[in-house]
């Protein structure tokens, strides 16, 4: 999300929960943080405690890019403790757009509540640059697991952490093929290959969830005709037939499609 965006979602909650005093003074920082940062954040200073949170840390976020010191200063100066974690992490997503994934990460430290986020935004940005630079999926795995070590002293690095992790690879690579499938999988050995196989629906999952979230056609999805060809058909989402895909899917057309119509 870009930080534009960001204030204008501030805006757009502001709208509904604010005076109209306030409102006119959440829009007056919001229109300087680009280009006057410290006057904006004297402005929404004036807020009332939670607004004012919410205002510094989305004008942090503005200036993070190009000021990540300044960031930083503002977000220090968040008085509530949520939005001084959300802050931080918005920081760090600024800092992924130009600097090294590895680097960025630093940041997540002092998310708080929000580290175990922020270090997943900073794992799918390290994730692309691995696969983009590798010429295999291994290549790209060993590049990328290093990366686990992120966490250390930030989160318990245990099997369910693990699991994320390696979801979360395999997800990045699958969004560079033209469909899930469980072959994507074959010839890689030992605990990878495994996480690999078991990362497949989970990856077809996701990929189902964001089609709809977009919207997608019903119509199609519950029409006659073989379920890998309706769920691609619908969603824009294509898949390999294989046994724990299809379970997946013929999930995901149950909740939309009446019993008669499946």
């Amino acid at each position: 999300m870009s930080n534009l965006t960001l204030h204008h979602l501030g805006l757009a909650v502001l709208a509904c929960s604010a005076s109209p005093d306030e409102a006119t003074l959440y829009a007056r920082a919001s229109a300087l943080a680009p280009d006057q940062p410290l006057e904006a954040a004297e402005l929404c200073e004036q807020l009332d405690e939670r607004l004012a949170a919410e205002c510094l840390a989305l004008t942090a976020a503005e200036v993070a890019s190009r000021d990540p010191e300044q960031g930083v200063a503002l977000c220090d100066r968040v008085q509530v403790p949520v939005w001084r974690d959300e802050c931080r992490f918005l920081l760090v997503d600024a800092a992924l757009e130009h600097r090294p994934a590895a680097e960025a990460a630093s940041g997540c430290r002092r998310a708080g509540r929000f580290a175990a986020s922020c270090l997943m935004h900073a794992w799918q940005a390290h994730a692309r640059v691995c696969r983009d630079e590798a010429s295999d999926l291994e290549q790209a795995a060993a590049a990328f697991e290093p990366s686990l070590g992120w966490a250390d002293g930030v989160l318990v690095v245990d099997e369910p952490l693990r699991d994320s992790f390696w979801n979360l690879f395999f997800g990045v690579w699958v969004d560079s093929l033209e469909q899930v499938d469980m072959r994507t999988c074959d010839g890689v050995e030992g605990s990878l290959g495994r996480r690999c196989q078991r990362a497949q629906p989970g990856t077809l999952q996701r990929a189902l969830n964001r089609a709809e979230r977009r919207g997608l056609d019903r119509d199609l999805l519950c029409s006659g005709g073989p379920l890998p060809d309706r769920v691609a058909q619908s969603t824009g989402v294509s898949f390999v037939p294989h046994p724990h895909l299809d379970v997946v899917a013929e999930r995901f057309a149950a909740r939309h499609c009446p019993l008669e119509d499946r």
